[in-house]
């Protein structure tokens, strides 16, 4: 459902700047003003109440005596349309109730010619399906960190072997940009790297595994690379808290701090590499 864009009221453009009327040089008033055209089709008394001398100062036409006007450029918020998509349901512009990456990547999936269908349920598919990716390449990048060394020659073959989903990405988006296709030429590659990457690879390996990765990504316009958050003190200390509780086999205060994790937001994922939080 489209509503009149609120930044812009519907026009389509947003006042940015003001600048020195052209037509009066910033004076606010006309060098010159024709009484006779002006009060054309205006009779001789009605003329008379107005005293309209050559000395008169006459305010401009163009900024009505201001002196400026506005400089308009187009609406950040509704591109220029005047108008912007809502939710059916509860009325909230789609990209304050979605995240934006979560609506480029629903937007991916479907061919650009294509007629576009929305729902909850398909922005939840294409959220898991994000989800998916940045997953893999979290993980990949958790063991390139922790990995040394040179590829060796089984994984030099593996990495070619994964050129084959780059291949058929590049044959997806030179079919007339068919992204669909692209997304699922992405979705084998994740695959493979869940398959063929562990802590036994190097991190030669791992990194030209996140690296093919992030390239195909990057064309899609999806951000792999997890910005670095900072969490408050006492979240950091309930994370280390609960390491400690594990350790001493306190099993219970650990699923207790991760409940009280979870009310603030903060999920905890435990892997083999150590564990993971991301919000909720």
């Amino acid at each position: 459902m489209k509503k009149k864009c609120p930044k812009c009221r519907g026009t389509g453009s947003v006042v940015v700047d003001y600048k020195d009327c052209d037509s009066c040089g910033g004076t606010g008033y006309q060098d010159s003003f024709d009484v006779g055209n002006h009060f054309k089709g205006v009779n001789s008394n009605a003329k008379a109440k107005f005293d309209l001398g050559a000395d008169q100062d006459i305010p401009c036409e163009v900024c009505h005596g201001k002196g400026q006007i506005e400089v308009f450029e187009e609406c950040p918020n509704c591109h220029g349309s005047g108008q912007i998509n809502v939710c059916n349901d509860c009325g909230k512009p789609i990209s304050e109730k979605y995240d934006l990456q979560v609506l480029r990547f629903f937007m991916l999936s479907a061919h650009y010619r294509s007629p576009l269908n929305f729902s909850a349920d398909l922005m939840a598919a294409a959220k898991n399906g994000l989800d998916r990716i940045l997953t893999a390449a979290e993980r990949l990048h958790d063991l390139a960190d922790a990995a040394e060394g040179s590829m060796t020659d089984a994984e030099k073959e593996n990495f070619a072997a994964s050129k084959e989903y780059v291949e058929k990405f590049e044959a997806a988006m030179e079919d007339d940009a068919n992204t669909a296709d692209a997304v699922s030429a992405v979705f084998e590659l994740v695959k493979f790297i869940n398959v063929n990457s562990s802590e036994q690879n190097s991190k030669e390996y791992l990194q030209a595994l996140y690296q093919r990765l992030e390239t195909l990504c990057d064309v899609l316009g999806i951000i792999i690379e997890k910005k670095e958050e900072i969490l408050d003190s006492d979240i950091e200390a309930l994370i280390a808290e609960r390491q400690a509780a594990r350790k001493a086999k306190n099993f219970a205060r650990a699923d207790e701090i991760r409940d009280l994790l979870t009310e603030k937001g903060i999920i905890l994922e435990d892997t083999r590499e150590g564990v993971r939080w991301k919000r909720a």
